[in-house]
């Protein structure tokens, strides 16, 4: 299970499914709240992380889901990870 934050130098995901089910879970079961006080909110943005070859340290920027077409490439797939139930890419700048 991955859960990157914003003060993360590691490139992920900061609410895969896997994070968020086992999050629920713990609040409904464990610590036995009510269904009901729970609010589940849907981020409308993302994170687009910058590695550089040769540092451990990844750098991140928060661009909203109406902007993203606009920082990807054009030709750059995108593709599913079925255990976060997420979208993402990958590509390296200045390489075809």
């Amino acid at each position: 299970m991955t859960n990157i934050g914003v003060s993360s130098t590691k490139p992920g995901t900061t609410a895969g499914y896997d994070w968020v089910k086992l999050s629920l879970n713990k609040f409904l079961q464990t610590e036995e709240i009510e269904a009901n006080k729970i609010i589940l909110a849907v981020p409308f943005y993302t994170r687009v992380w910058t590695t550089k070859e040769g540092e451990e340290k990844a750098t991140s920027k928060t661009v909203t889901m109406k902007s993203i077409d606009k920082v990807i490439p054009d030709g750059v797939e995108r593709k599913w990870d079925d255990d976060l139930k997420q979208n993402y890419v990958e590509y390296t700048e200045g390489r075809s």
